[in-house]
């Protein structure tokens, strides 16, 4: 584990390398306790609080616009619904369309892997509940 302060908030970095993980069941338990914790990921991390990675300096690479999914019904289709059409209202009609696809068209075999494909499309932030 890693730790480092930044806009006055210690971050913890806890990399995954070599582990054999669910990544769904961590990003289920990721939105779950984000009104706790606020976790995010890294790759959301970096680019949109740091200024992006150094590797990444140059061409800006298109950034994933928020989507508030944490709070929201957690049916499957509610959540697909919700993405697609933030995508859509940030001119993403093709990743929208894409996104829908690749969930609905046979190769998700879970929920955790369509909230990952989901994650892949847009960064989730919190929902109408979570709001102060």
């Amino acid at each position: 584990m890693s730790a480092f302060e930044h806009d006055g908030l210690t971050n913890l970095l806890f990399p995954f390398e070599g582990a054999e993980l669910d990544m769904g069941r961590l990003a289920v338990w990721r939105l779950q306790t984000h009104g706790q914790f606020d976790g995010t990921w890294l790759s959301d991390y970096v680019p949109n609080r740091l200024g992006g990675f150094v590797q990444e300096q140059g061409p800006q690479k298109l950034q994933k616009p928020d989507c508030r999914l944490i709070g929201e019904d957690g049916n499957i289709s509610s959540l697909i619904g919700i993405a697609a059409r933030t995508l859509r209202q940030n001119g993403l009609d093709e990743q929208a369309k894409e996104m829908q696809e690749r969930i609905m068209g046979g190769k998700c075999g879970s929920y955790y892997s369509a909230l990952n494909v989901i994650g892949e499309y847009v960064r989730i932030s919190p929902g109408r509940r979570n709001r102060a």
